[in-house]
């Protein structure tokens, strides 16, 4: 049997900052084995981490995924989708303050989520103003 040998070996600050991290959090969770693929390299205290990329692609996506079932949080897709608006009327109706969300990330790979409620609240407070919205078929 041939072992497994990652193809692509990240360090420990690519890593956190890919999983939206600190590297004190990320290091402190792969010391206690919650960060698949993650190998201490070297012999000692010196020893440095490195991280399966594929390994922790995945582990994001099921985090990601684990995370907007739990607390119901959707992505701008999922939440155009819900109210039946297009995504730029979603960023829109976001950045007037009508909808609230939450800036998950940093920079310009930093995404909104929202919550169902939220977007619920939206739907009820627009029907008992009169306003239809902006929604894809409005």
């Amino acid at each position: 049997m041939v072992p497994y040998l990652p193809n692509e070996l990240w360090t420990s600050a690519e890593t956190a900052k890919y999983l939206g991290l600190t590297q004190t959090r990320l290091l402190l969770l792969a010391g206690k084995g919650l960060i698949p693929g993650s190998y201490k390299a070297g012999p000692g205290q010196h020893a440095g981490w490195r991280f399966d990329a594929n390994k922790i692609r995945t582990f994001k996506l099921l985090r990601d995924e684990h995370a907007r079932k739990v607390t119901g949080m959707m992505n701008i897709h999922e939440a155009a989708e819900f109210l039946k608006y297009t995504k730029e009327a979603v960023r829109r109706q976001t950045r007037l303050g009508r909808i609230k969300a939450i800036k998950d990330g940093d920079g310009s790979k930093a995404e909104w989520r929202y919550a169902k409620a939220d977007l619920t609240q939206f739907l009820i407070n627009r029907s008992k103003s009169g306003n239809n919205g902006e929604g894809s078929n409005a």
